[in-house]
């Protein structure tokens, strides 16, 4: 994986039933999770990638504004890179457009990517009904070309016409 010089320090972060909790310093929480999928490609490994803010049950999600913190880049970044120490690993990154902010996050996955991924690894993108799609797996990966090819006809079902 890459090592960034000025890389800012990620937060420290707890691994709790299959999900990755942390806290930044202005006590704003976030969970990041990995659900297997790997039925719906008939490969092992294959995970579904899922980040979000913790909310207060009063707190309306709306509501609430998050300032800007570098050091969340950071944490995502390094979950990710622990995440495929094991070459086996696939990664479905799906950006819904439930608030219409699914470009900005597409956006931030690139950036994500770029930051922690080195040319040991590809990433496909598909764009399916208005959301964006992204699926990272190394390349020397043995079922490379079926996962691609899986993904592809995934995303070919949702194409649509304007």
């Amino acid at each position: 994986m890459k090592e960034e010089l000025n890389f800012p320090l990620p937060y420290d972060y707890r691994l709790i039933d299959d999900t990755y909790h942390f806290t930044t310093i202005s006590g704003v929480q976030y969970i990041a999770y990995f659900v297997d999928i790997s039925s719906a490609f008939d490969v092992e490994n294959v995970y579904s990638f899922g980040f979000d803010r913790k909310y207060d049950i009063l707190a309306s999600r709306d509501a609430v504004h998050i300032k800007y913190d570098v050091r969340v880049n950071a944490t995502v970044v390094e979950i990710l890179r622990h995440f495929f120490k094991n070459n086996g690993n696939v990664m479905l990154f799906t950006c819904y457009d439930l608030d219409k902010k699914e470009a900005g996050r597409s956006r931030l996955f690139q950036r994500w990517f770029t930051t922690f991924a080195t040319d040991e690894f590809d990433k496909v993108d598909g764009n399916a009904a208005n959301t964006f799609n992204s699926i990272i797996l190394h390349r020397a990966h043995p079922e490379y070309h079926i996962i691609v090819a899986k993904f592809k006809l995934f995303m070919s079902y949702f194409e649509y016409e304007d």
